[in-house]
Parts: structure tokens; C-alpha cells; sequence
């Protein structure tokens, strides 16, 4: 270990250096006050010091009390060496900062003595910092308590977690759970306190809110140590914001993984349900045709135009259970030509039930010359129906006379564009940039996955979906979808 020697007096000075160089010390000598303060403050400034009283250009006591006032995680360790023997200038001197004082003439083993004694305390004092500099960098955030839960210390990732400057939180009671009023707070931490006595910790995620009011989570510890000999506890927290953030979102997928499921096989069920009352309606139509030959023959007219309408109906419920159970089919995958005219028809006749029960008045405007385009048919009938089910449940509140829906297809740019309009509630402008992320859905009761697919989709046929509000009220959504043959709408 290095020790610095300040001594004017030149043969006092090469003696002491002579018998700690033997006891195994690294000796650096200063001969005046001056020169010995400016090698104490070098980085790598010697740990102990020996200092004379009285030395020219700055005394050893003026010496300590600069050391004492510039108050380091390691402070140098000083022993004042003076021929003043009374009691007031012992005093004197410890008062000023030093750690040990000696009196001239010293005994050799007595220096000896007290040199091992200021290497101990210095390297005790060198772990104690590093100890204490590993824990302020922790990024895990630690705080010590007392036995009444006043935080003792706190490291650089505790004050920064709840947004408080260094050490602002030593001496007040810590806050553990920030929904509790005092009492329960007391309550809930002497319980923690009786955990802790009986099992030797005590563990448990906690929400917390910052001095913003942002919110986080973290894995909270508490476990029992003993600090000077009294009974302390020291709390642990790891924020666990982004893996409580995983979790849900893991679980809400298994949710959507077994919803969905349970959708594939109602579309199963929807598409054999659908078989089977194609058949006794096939026959129905086959009744009604049979009395329709029969009634012709009498003078009849409304029996006839009765049984004319049995058969429309008829032919209009095999229709609509074709179309169902195209839809409720899973794709082939297959693309093909197709008319996008031909698609929102198909689409408006399923869900005609719907706008009906919505009172929503349909405004359509199909696209001149029929243009195609090839894609899942299938597919793009998905997306027309989430996006117009979505358009009219955002109509809910909308008074009944303004509750229009306006569906237009054109083409624009050599693609096929779609246009779905609604007078409904709008959509949050702090939502339209994860609007089509999966699982952020503005309904309450929704899977929040509806958009993602439909962007998902159209993105697979080579298009783009965006969305615009409306003035004054309302959203617009619209996809497009590259022409099949551009040649069409010349």
C-alpha cells in the first residue's frame, strides 16, 4: 500500500521513510505542506498519510480540514505526527480531520502498530465503496428500511423508477404500495415484516405509479439483514413492466387462437348447415313450381301470384345459403378473376339482416365497366365484411336518419379502390397509428384482430388499406387492389 510522508525536517523524513519502505510500504515523500496537498489530490493519490504538524507554505491541520471538507467515498487516511504533547492540541488536531494523532519521539512499533491499523480501516473503507458503487449501478432497484419502514438508502435505479432526485426518498417511510392510504400501508408492511421473521423473505409482484403518473410493474423482494446491530430490511425491485406486458398479450393470443378455432368450426357447421336446408328448400321450389301448373289452369289470380311468390322466396333463400356457405368455406387460396361489383353484392346480401336490424340506410355506387381483379375470392368478401360490420357498429348512437353507409368502388391508378364510409363516433387521432396492429381494439367487447387481418390480406393481394376521418363526424376506410387487366378500363 502507498504511503505519503510530509515532513520538512529532512532527517526525520529519510527515516521514516527508510522503516516503512522496510515494512513493506510504497513511500512517496513530500517536504513541504504545499507539495503534499498537491499530491493528495492525484487520482491516484497515496491512501494513508503521514503528516507533520508544522511544515512550511500549509501546516498538517490545514491539511485535514481541506481533506475533511472535500468528503470522498474513500478518504485518505491521516496521522498527525507533532512534538505538542498537551491535550488541547490533541484535540486540535483530531477535530481538524485526523484519524490517529502521534507525538515526537514515537516508538517505531507504535507506528508500525497504527500504520496497520489506518491499512485495515482503508481497505475496509475501499470494499465499503466498491460494495456501495456495485449498488448504485445496479440496474435492479434497492432501497434499505428500518424496522418502522424509513427508507436508510437507496440506490441510483430506486430514485430513478419512482422519479425522484438521489437519496431524496432516505428518511421518509417507503412506499411500497402507492394505492394504500398510511394506515394500510403500515398494516400491509408490518405484515410483509412478519413474513419475512417467519420465512426469511417475502416476494410478490406490485403495481406502482411514477410522480407522473405513469404506471409500471415490478417483482418485488424483502429479506432481513442487520446493519450496525439493529434489525434492517433490505427491498429489492425488478421491473417487470415488459414481461407482465408479454403475458397478457401470450394469453390474449391463446384467447383469439381458441376463438378462432371455435369460429373454423362454426364455419363448418355453418357450411352443412347450409347443405342441408338447400335440400327441402330444392324441394319446396318443386312443390311450388307443381302447384303453379296446377293453379294456372283455374281462374286464380292472387292463389297464382301467391304461389309465384312462394317460389321467388324459395329461390331467394337457396341464394343466400349459396353465398353463406362460400363465405363460412375456409379459401382455397386459389385466386381467380373476379368482379369487384360482383363481390360487394354478394357481401350486402349476407349481412342485409344486419343492416335492417341497424336501421342503416345503404348508399352503393359500383364501379363503371365491371373491372377485375384476381384474388382469394373469399378472402376480399373477409375484408368487405369486417370493414362494413365495423361501419355499422360504429353507428350504434348515430341518430336513425343519419345513419348512412356509403360503399364505393372505382378505379383509380390502375387499381381497383374500395371506399367504406360511416356517420359513427369517429376513431381516438391518438389510436390511428396501431389501428392495425393486432390486439388494440376500440370496442369493449372486440378481439382487436379484425383490421390486422384485413390489412394482412389486402397487403397479400399486392394492395393497401388506409383509413381518414370524416368531417363532421364518421370514418372512412379504404383498400385497393391492383386491376387484373388494366387493359378493361382504357
Amino acid at each position: 500500500m502507498r504511503v505519503m510522508i510530509a515532513e520538512d525536517e529532512l532527517i526525520s523524513r529519510k527515516m521514516l521513510q527508510s522503516m516503512l519502505t522496510e515494512w513493506g510500504y510504497q513511500v512517496v515523500v513530500a517536504a513541504d505542506g504545499r507539495e503534499a496537498w498537491r499530491v493528495l489530490q492525484e487520482p491516484d493519490a497515496p491512501r494513508i498519510a503521514l503528516l507533520d504538524w508544522t511544515m512550511p507554505e500549509m501546516d498538517g491541520v490545514e491539511i485535514c480540514r481541506r481533506l475533511r471538507e472535500r468528503q470522498t467515498p474513500t478518504p485518505t487516511f491521516v496521522i498527525l505526527i507533532s512534538a505538542r504533547t498537551a491535550t488541547a492540541d490533541i484535540v486540535t488536531g483530531l477535530e481538524s480531520g485526523a484519524h490517529e494523532y502521534i507525538t515526537k519521539p514515537f516508538d517505531a512499533a507504535e507506528l508500525r502498530a497504527r500504520l496497520r491499523v489506518a491499512q485495515t480501516v482503508t481497505e475496509l473503507q475501499e470494499s465499503v465503496a466498491m460494495h456501495s458503487q456495485v449498488l448504485l449501478a445496479m440496474k435492479e432497484q434497492v432501497a434499505l428500511i428500518d424496522e418502522q419502514g424509513v427508507v436508510m438508502f437507496t440506490n441510483h435505479a430506486f430514485d430513478a423508477m419512482f422519479g425522484f432526485a438521489p437519496g431524496e426518498q432516505i428518511g421518509r417511510p417507503i412506499v411500497l404500495f402507492d394505492e394504500l392510504s398510511s394506515a394500510e400501508h403500515a398494516k400491509r408492511l408490518g405484515e410483509i415484516v412478519s413474513s419475512v421473521e417467519q420465512s426469511g423473505v417475502w416476494s410478490s409482484d406490485i403495481c406502482h405509479t411514477r410522480a407522473d403518473g405513469s404506471s409500471f410493474w415490478t417483482e418485488a423482494q424483502v429479506s432481513r439483514v442487520l446493519v450496525s446491530g439493529k434489525v434492517s430490511y433490505v427491498v429489492v425491485q425488478q421491473d417487470i413492466t415488459q414481461r407482465r406486458l408479454a403475458e397478457e398479450q401470450t394469453a390474449s393470443l391463446r384467447e383469439q387462437l381458441a376463438h378462432g378455432s371455435r369460429l373454423t368450426t362454426l364455419g363448418h357447421m355453418a357450411a352443412g348447415l347450409a347443405h342441408e336446408i338447400n335440400q327441402p328448400l330444392a324441394a319446396l321450389r318443386l312443390y311450388a313450381t307443381a302447384v303453379e301448373d296446377m293453379v294456372a289452369t283455374l281462374d286464380v289470380p292472387d292463389l297464382l301470384d301467391c304461389v309465384k311468390r312462394i317460389d321467388q322466396q324459395s329461390l331467394r333463400a337457396a341464394e343466400i345459403m349459396r353465398r353463406m356457405r362460400n363465405f363460412a368455406n375456409l379459401g382455397s387460396n386459389k385466386r381467380e378473376e373476379i368482379e369487384i361489383n360482383r363481390l360487394i353484392q354478394e357481401v350486402l346480401a349476407i349481412l342485409e339482416h344486419e343492416f335492417k336490424r341497424g336501421r342503416v340506410r345503404v348508399d352503393v355506387r359500383l364501379a363503371k365497366d365491371a373491372p377485375c381483379i384476381r384474388c382469394d375470392a373469399i378472402q376480399i368478401q373477409q375484408v368487405l365484411v369486417n370493414l362494413i360490420r365495423n361501419a355499422v357498429e360504429a353507428m350504434n348512437d348515430t341518430e336513425f336518419d343519419d345513419r348512412v353507409l356509403t360503399i364505393e368502388a372505382s378505379v383509380e391508378n390502375e387499381q381497383v379502390s374500395v371506399r367504406i364510409s360511416d356517420a359513427g363516433c369517429g376513431i381516438d387521432p391518438d389510436k390511428m397509428d396501431t389501428l392495425f396492429k393486432p390486439f388494440r381494439s376500440s370496442k369493449a367487447s372486440g378481439m382487436g384482430i379484425g383490421l390486422s387481418i384485413c390489412r394482412t390480406i389486402v397487403e397479400a393481394h399486392g394492395g393497401s388499406i388506409s383509413v381518414e376521418p370524416n368531417a363532421p363526424r364518421g370514418t372512412t376506410f379504404n383498400f385497393a387492389i391492383p386491376l387484373a387487366e388494366p387493359a378493361r378500363t382504357a
